[in-house]
């Protein structure tokens, strides 16, 4: 799952747009798709539309480490990533809206309805499930069911990359390796960068490592178990991929926003630790080598 927002954690988010009231009588009507939002309400909700010399500043590039099936793609500050990722994201893990198509407008309306944005500070999935949008994309709307951002990042994975390939206008995309996988931060959010990274570390480990996230789960007591369960539950994840989400935020050493204290009386420490040393006997050092050199974009 893409790094979001703790509840309760503390952290800085994004400043959200006020609730939105239903349009007073007499307000502008909205198009259908809008429901009962005018366009003045949505426009709070509606994606970014960053210059085309911020789209051309991103970074995407494949991970030095991960034999060409690792996509990074680093952007310049928060409003272009979400332009690149946001609705990939949406499309390939939000509960209510998983492998649903919205068009911009009713992308934007769906925020509305919630009452504040989707906030994500960093985004990945499998590039299996951004094919499956690009696609819905095109049967919905062709090349206006992509916004810039999205076009920009399609062009550069079909024609740069080689990472997806099509069999014509009409015809499929699809990843050209078939497990292969992408992350997304801004430049210089280490903290993301390394959570995003366990998020594919954990893609592409399958079995012996997705085993141990289990046990170590499993491992806690009960009290503390329920704390980290009620945590995951909070942000939204299913229970399908808390051993996933639990293994990202204790690695990166996340206990505070799990409901325990980093220390010598730790309770996570064991679990944390049996991770760690997984990792390193799995070669873990070559996939996430320079963290910081590599959050700022320096990918050689």
């Amino acid at each position: 799952m893409a790094r979001k927002p703790a509840p309760g954690s503390g952290k800085t988010k994004p400043a959200a747009p006020q609730q939105q009231q239903p349009p007073t009588k007499g307000a502008k009507s909205a198009a259908c798709a809008t429901g009962s939002f005018t366009d003045q309400q949505l426009a709070p909700y509606l994606l970014p539309n960053p210059p085309p010399s911020d789209l051309n500043e991103c970074q995407i590039v494949y991970h030095p480490a991960s034999d060409r099936r690792l996509v990074l793609v680093v952007a310049k500050d928060k409003a272009t990533l979400d332009a690149l990722l946001l609705r990939a994201s949406i499309f390939y893990e939000n509960p209510d809206l998983q492998n649903l198509y919205l068009d911009p407008t009713q992308f934007a309306t769906a925020q509305a309805e919630r009452g504040k944005p989707f906030a994500y500070y960093g985004h990945n999935f499998p590039l299996a499930s951004l094919a499956k949008f690009l696609m819905a994309a095109s049967n919905a709307g062709g090349a206006r069911g992509l916004t810039a951002g999205e076009t920009h990042l399609a062009r550069t994975l079909t024609t740069k990359l080689k990472a997806l390939s099509s069999s014509g206008r009409s015809g499929p995309t699809v990843p050209t390796l078939a497990d292969s996988y992408l992350v997304g931060w801004v430049n210089g959010d280490t903290p993301t960068l390394q959570h995003e990274l366990h998020h594919a570390w954990y893609h592409f480990n399958a079995g012996e490592y997705r085993a141990a996230c289990d046990a170590a789960l499993a491992s806690l007591d009960q009290v503390v178990r329920l704390q980290v369960r009620a945590y995951l539950r909070g942000c939204g994840y299913c229970e399908a991929v808390w051993a996933d989400e639990f293994q990202a935020h204790l690695c990166c050493g996340d206990a505070m926003v799990l409901g325990t204290k980093r220390g010598l009386n730790d309770p996570m420490a064991p679990a944390r630790t049996a991770l760690e040393q997984h990792k390193e006997e799995h070669g873990a050092g070559m996939w996430f080598g320079d963290l910081g050199a590599l959050a700022q974009g320096e990918i050689y």
